[in-house]
């Protein structure tokens, strides 16, 4: 019995450890952002770049 307690002790603890599905979004979409405004800046650079030549 005592095992069994401890199987789901453990097994709670996983699911408050996990992110949650909006968390896991979020990260996401900050990810998504960031790459973004990376592709952005180096798209900009290039338009730059060859209206000097």
């Amino acid at each position: 019995m005592m095992e069994h307690e401890n199987m789901q002790r453990d097994q709670n603890q996983n699911k408050l450890d996990q992110p949650s599905t909006e968390e896991l979004m979020n990260r996401v979409n900050q990810s998504f952002d960031q790459m973004t405004e990376e592709v952005k800046n180096i798209l900009t650079e290039n338009n730059q770049r060859n209206n000097k030549m």
